[in-house]
């Protein structure tokens, strides 16, 4: 989901309810920016915090105050608003920035190149004409905006490996038990990654960190038990990454550690090697080595971890998101 915030004075808060309403889709979530600022907050704070989860920004202008430009009596926006609008605009970009123009609400001229939306009050049979309009521009404003990494500052720099990716990992050895055809033992899911952009990673460096989700399935046939159906069960597993490094050669290496697993399907009967696998997350760790492929957005490699003497050994393909 996209997060837009939406911005306006107090007495403006039944249109920025309104902006809300047609702003929100399948895919947008519009954050109307009472739930932002709390009583004990400081506003630019509030806006802070805010620019750590949304992607864009939608101020309502209303005329709320009276004014005199050039001899001329005008109505104008809350200056607060403005204000706002001018910190948001500064660290988001003008392109994700819109603003919803009420009445006769007077605006700065030079606002060349941001999406501004007239909501005038028109008569009723215009009225339904005048919000499918609106909806329209903020709709297809709203898809032009870039998801935000959450909790990572849209102007912050980062180095390019951060984002999602998605990997698929197939199990050679899986504690220390081999893992032969026509037996299997896969992981599918996806980690986050967050690096720092730092010239250091030349030297091998630690510069992020990151979390990842996979889904662990297994159907295992025993040799010794050819009389016997094979033990199937499926896990759902969180780990922590740590100690991010990435090499001048692209390469990608870090160690991931579980701190959460979920049991799907009750496999019966396991082998001596797996036993204690339902119970809670052992603290191995997972050394993953990754090298660039020549294909674009895919690195490939091996995934490692020994407890006792039990060893897990795999293949892993990662791929990252657009």
């Amino acid at each position: 989901m996209r997060r837009v915030f939406v911005g306006s004075s107090t007495e403006g808060r039944k249109e920025a309810a309104e902006v809300c309403h047609l702003l929100k889709s399948e895919d947008t979530e519009a954050v109307y920016w009472p739930e932002i600022f709390a009583p004990s907050s400081l506003t630019f704070e509030a806006l802070e915090s805010m620019l750590l989860e949304c992607c864009g920004a939608v101020f309502v202008a209303t005329p709320d105050d009276d004014g005199t430009i050039r001899g001329r009596r005008v109505k104008m926006p809350r200056a607060n608003v403005m204000l706002e609008f001018g910190l948001v605009a500064g660290r988001l970009g003008r392109a994700n920035i819109a603003l919803c123009q009420y009445g006769q609400a007077e605006l700065p001229s030079d606002l060349e190149g941001l999406t501004v939306v007239r909501m005038d009050r028109l008569a009723s049979d215009k009225r339904e004409n005048c919000r499918n309009n609106a909806r329209h521009t903020l709709h297809l404003w709203s898809s032009q905006l870039v998801d935000t990494a959450e909790k990572i500052v849209r102007t912050q720099i980062v180095h390019g490996y951060t984002g999602r990716w998605t990997f698929a990992a197939q199990l050679m050895k899986w504690r220390g038990l081999r893992v032969d055809y026509p037996s299997f033992a896969e992981l599918n899911g996806f980690f986050d990654l967050y690096l720092r952009d730092n010239p250091s990673y030349l030297r091998g460096d630690q510069i992020g960190r990151g979390t990842a989700h996979c889904r662990l399935t297994f159907e295992l046939f025993d040799s010794r038990r050819e009389d016997q159906p094979p033990f199937r069960g499926e896990f759902r597993v969180a780990h922590e990454i740590a100690n991010v490094c990435c090499s001048g050669d692209g390469g990608l290496s870090f160690i991931s550690t579980a701190f959460a697993l979920h049991l799907m399907t009750p496999p019966s009967g396991l082998p001596t090697e797996l036993t204690g696998l339902t119970g809670p997350p052992e603290p191995w760790a997972f050394q993953w080595e990754l090298r660039a492929t020549g294909k674009d957005r895919v690195l490939e490699g091996s995934l490692t971890a020994d407890a006792g003497g039990r060893a897990t050994e795999g293949r892993v393909t990662i791929t990252k998101e657009p």
